[in-house]
């Protein structure tokens, strides 16, 4: 499952970003400022996106959740227009009536692509949903 997502990026700071510039780029800092940067602007907008990262809690608990503050940790270039996103979400277990509470880091990653039209398209495939109905 791909998704779009919703807000592209300012026109000002697209050609550091573009395929063609990427290819001719031949300093790591150069690649590194451009993935800083898209770290920065996802982060900016991480609402847009957050929820469609969390992978199924339940091998934690039934009642195991995401709240806000997903962390953008770094972006990487993959080559081409390809690139992958490391984050970190934290989770929370509470159970007040049995006065339980719980709470745990989960770090992970989604490969995106940015697009000559300046958007950013996440692939979301292994985020849908688990099974283990075909397990014996």
């Amino acid at each position: 499952m791909k998704y779009t997502f919703p807000i592209a990026l300012p026109a000002g700071h697209v050609a550091c970003l573009s395929q063609q510039e990427l290819q001719e780029l031949s300093q790591s800092s150069s690649r590194s400022s451009s993935c800083q940067f898209l770290a920065d602007f996802i982060q900016q907008h991480i609402e847009w996106i957050d929820r469609k990262l969390i992978r199924d809690l339940g091998y934690i608990s039934a009642a195991a959740h995401y709240q806000k503050g997903m962390q953008v940790r770094s972006v990487e270039w993959l080559g081409g227009e390809d690139y992958v996103m490391h984050f970190e979400y934290q989770w929370i277990l509470s159970q007040a009536c049995l006065g339980h509470f719980e709470q745990g880091d989960f770090r992970d990653k989604v490969r995106f692509t940015l697009q000559t039209n300046r958007n950013l398209v996440f692939d979301l495939t292994a985020f849908g949903a688990l099974s283990t109905s075909d397990e014996l």
